[in-house]
């Protein structure tokens, strides 16, 4: 099908399809502890995503740089 290799999106996308097969299956265990851990997970790996595609934050705390900024977004989806 892919002489080379499938190509990158592919490989994202068949990841984020088991991701979200896990996060299914785990919520059929109705376990609200193993849920939270789940979430928790997912939200340090996206904040380490966004930190390495904007270049590390800038500033001493990678993380307070991404919880400003979710909280700037969230502030303002909430008045407008």
């Amino acid at each position: 099908m892919y002489p080379l290799g499938p190509p990158p999106q592919v490989a994202i996308l068949a990841g984020d399809f088991l991701l979200a097969r896990a996060s299914v299956s785990l919520a059929s265990l109705q376990n609200s502890e193993a849920i939270m851990l789940m979430s928790q997970s997912l939200e340090h790996l996206v904040a380490g995503e966004i930190l390495q595609a904007s270049g590390g934050g800038g500033c001493g705390c990678p993380c307070a740089c991404v919880r400003a900024c979710v909280r700037a977004c969230v502030r303002a989806c909430v008045r407008g």
